[in-house]
């Protein structure tokens, strides 16, 4: 699937399996304001790019740059540790000190927040592209559903795209395990883009 209209090609697809087996040079991590690695998305990164030792990376960064807290809507770079992965981006759609849900205007915000740093990636390594691989940001533990979820990343995807028409990254897979959950996801983004 490729997005349409005023917006440059570039492939916009799926990917069924654990994110840490996508196939793109980076991936995004489910975050909460604190940056703690637990469960889900976020443990399965942990587990693959080192356990302990990328956790306290994350804190180091996250104290370095945010003073320990990372706003809802906010995305904060790190490598990929052990991983095949060269970046992690990850993306606070959750403070629990706030409650444990999210909103579609904090995963809209997240998504625009995201693809503005993959931007900066690709200037600061001069790089010729870039792919994302990204999970359903706010679902599950964010109490939002899969449609809620995809709806705001795909609108925030073409809010950044239609003002950044030039950008570099190339390719964007949407992640989930579940194959029933990929065919709702795949009906969804083909109304919001072109095929």
């Amino acid at each position: 699937m490729a997005s349409g209209g005023s917006v440059q090609l570039r492939i916009i697809e799926t990917f069924c399996g654990s994110i840490v087996d996508c196939p793109t040079q980076a991936i995004i991590n489910a975050a909460n304001s604190q940056v703690a690695l637990g469960s889900g998305v976020s443990g399965a990164i942990r587990d693959a790019c080192g356990g302990n030792t990328f956790q306290r990376e994350c804190h180091e960064i996250l104290e370095e740059l945010y003073d320990g807290y990372l706003p809802r809507g906010e995305v904060m770079a790190t490598g990929g540790g052990l991983s095949q992965f060269c970046w992690i981006l990850h993306a606070a759609t959750i403070d629990f000190s706030k409650g444990q849900y999210t909103s579609q205007d904090v995963v809209r915000k997240s998504m625009v927040s995201i693809l503005k740093l993959a931007e900066e990636i690709i200037e600061e390594n001069d790089l010729d592209e870039l792919s994302l691989g990204i999970p359903l940001l706010g679902s599950d533990v964010g109490g939002l559903s899969i449609r809620e979820s995809c709806d705001a990343l795909c609108e925030g995807m073409k809010i950044y795209f239609r003002s950044c028409r030039d950008s570099l990254i190339s390719e964007i897979r949407f992640i989930h395990p579940a194959e029933d959950v990929i065919r709702q996801v795949k009906l969804i983004l083909n109304r919001h883009f072109v095929i």
